[in-house]
């Protein structure tokens, strides 16, 4: 039996500056700035399927608070790369969106990702933080 890795052959993003990275499929598009990677099978305008980690500026009760005004929402602790924090669920009948907020060190950390499929589920599983 032979246990083939699907994500072998995938790119690799690396922010030194923050101290994480993901691997994602060779055919995603990468966008960047100073505070956020963000990958996607495409990165025209309106594109329905993304994954993306920021530093956030904001304070997690802020981020909290805008969440909370969604009518459908569910919150749950979760950890990522030995990390604790928490995630979110929400949006409508149609777009569920996840967004996971991990306190690393004194920085807030965003990780978004729409939808919930295989690709974004496995880039999530394999992200960490590296110093």
């Amino acid at each position: 039996f032979k246990f083939i890795d699907g994500t072998a052959d995938w790119k690799v993003y690396t922010n030194a500056k923050y101290g994480f990275e993901f691997k994602y499929p060779n055919d995603w598009k990468l966008a960047t700035s100073d505070l956020y990677a963000e990958v996607a099978p495409s990165l025209e305008l309106g594109h329905n399927v993304y994954f993306e980690v920021a530093k956030m500026e904001r304070s997690f009760d802020d981020e909290k608070a805008d969440l909370m005004r969604y009518d459908k929402y569910t919150l749950k602790d979760i950890n990522i790369s030995g990390v604790s924090g928490t995630e979110f669920i929400y949006g409508d009948d149609i777009h569920i969106q996840h967004s996971i907020y991990l306190n690393r060190n004194g920085t807030l950390y965003r990780i978004t990702y729409w939808p919930k499929i295989q690709e974004t589920s496995q880039i999530l599983s394999i992200f960490k933080f590296i110093k």
